[in-house]
């Protein structure tokens, strides 16, 4: 039912999607006004950008009309601007709320499958759905998880593999609890070891700086910086998360969990839990790597029961979006270097979004410019209304913007600026980017 939905969506959206890619290509090279060439002039010149590569496209939003043009369809690394092609998916395919598992049950026995749900016992997310329902049933009944509906690896493909120890890289699950991370926070007196269940696994090490572990091991250094500090707070993912996670659903239930292999049957119940733009808008506005990972494999089993990013990514490129420019999309974070996009490429997604998803609802779920999240620090300053909505990536030399813009007329742009391979501070490439499309509002 989903699934068939799904598609006849995006045959018709495929439709005014392809009219709006064949009008921006017939126009992307014309020649610009002297006010574009200034623009362009000053995205080539900026010092900070100099010594790398950008790309720029911009187009009325509604009438798909091309602005502005430079190396609109050349390759760039998006960094966390491939969580705009996640946010898509999720569009596309989720409902109003997560699904949290599935699960079979009869007077003696619960199977539960997992749905990649990353906000199970998160922090940041109140819903007790799960939580409730897991903990009632245990005490009923003897507790299975299956794990015949997994497909993937820990790590992304193209993922950095000294970056184990960094909260942005979290292992990827089935089953996600606690966020998959290791959270230590230190007020005063007061310090908190979330999961506890963890605490038993550190170590005091007088050499270390903060709190590290190896590499495939649950053994946690304990650094004098956490008693001597008055404030710390450290996220540090923990190792074999699947089992891990496993092991601490049993603790936390005081219940023994079986391990099964079983795939999905059809008649298995959804029990559903968090409100999806919630999550969306945590995803795309602290741009949250775990949260994207997790809702991308979450939108791949919301049409087959498969938990795989490869796959996810698989049925998503047949949507007709990608049969034009063929991006290389093989992570739902960002953090692969292997991921390819265009500038134009990424305009159009935003494009296909804007028709899917009325205005109000779609702007909110973006970082707003000089109000929150990533954006919370650029596009300030003495301005009656609220006017560019995006999503920023960035990684070592690399820093990019895509999004909607209101123009000092009132009218309404999409644009993607792409920069990468600079040598200098991502900071000064921001404040560049943010400069640069100041003068696309001021222009248009």
């Amino acid at each position: 039912m989903i699934g068939s939905v799904f598609w006849k969506a995006l045959i018709g959206y495929g439709i005014v999607f392809m009219a709006f890619l064949m009008l921006a290509s017939c126009s992307t090279y014309r020649k610009t006004t002297a006010e574009g060439d200034a623009i362009l002039k000053a995205l080539r010149e900026a010092p900070a950008l100099k010594t790398g590569f950008s790309g720029l496209y911009v187009a009325d939003l509604l009438t798909g009309e091309t602005l502005l043009a430079d190396n609109a369809d050349k390759n760039f690394i998006p960094a966390s601007n491939v969580k705009i092609l996640t946010l898509y998916s999720c569009l596309a395919t989720l409902g109003d709320s997560l699904a949290g598992l599935k699960y079979t049950e009869t007077d003696s026995t619960l199977t539960i499958w997992g749905s990649a749900d990353p906000t199970f016992l998160h922090p940041y997310f109140e819903s007790d759905t799960v939580a409730n329902f897991l903990r009632a049933r245990s005490q009923e009944k003897s507790l299975l998880i299956s794990y015949g509906h997994v497909g993937i690896s820990p790590y992304g493909e193209g993922w950095m593999w000294d970056d184990y120890n960094d909260h942005y890289q979290t292992e990827l699950t089935s089953f996600p609890a606690f966020a998959n991370v290791l959270t230590v926070d230190k007020q005063g007196p007061v310090r908190t070891i979330t999961p506890v269940y963890l605490a038993s696994r550190f170590r005091e090490d007088d050499k270390a700086e903060y709190i590290r572990k190896p590499r495939d091991k649950n053994i946690f250094s304990w650094p004098k910086a956490v008693d001597t500090s008055y404030l710390y707070y450290q996220e540090v993912p923990y190792a074999d998360a699947e089992a891990t996670n496993r092991a601490l659903l049993a603790q936390w239930l005081d219940a023994d969990i079986r391990v099964t292999h079983e795939s999905v049957p059809t008649d298995a119940h959804v029990l559903y839990s968090t409100p999806s733009d919630t999550v969306l808008r945590r995803m795309m506005q602290v741009s949250d790597n775990m949260l994207a990972e997790h809702l991308l494999l979450q939108s791949g089993f919301s049409l087959t029961d498969t938990i795989s990013t490869a796959w996810t990514i698989k049925k998503m490129m047949e949507d007709t979006l990608f049969a034009r420019s063929k991006p290389r999309w093989v992570d739902g974070s960002g953090l692969s270097r292997y991921n390819s996009l265009t500038p134009i490429f990424i305009t159009g997604v935003l494009a296909r979004m804007y028709r899917m998803v009325p205005e109000k609802r779609l702007f909110s779920l973006f970082a707003q410019g000089g109000t929150n999240g990533t954006l919370s620090t650029v596009f300030a300053g003495k301005i009656s209304e609220p006017y560019l909505w995006a999503k920023s990536g960035s990684m070592s030399g690399v820093y990019n913007l895509s999004g909607y813009m209101v123009a000092s007329s009132g009218r309404k742009l999409v644009f993607s600026i792409m920069n990468n391979n600079f040598g200098s501070p991502v900071s000064g490439a921001r404040k560049a980017t943010e400069e640069i499309l100041k003068m696309v509002r001021n222009r248009y």
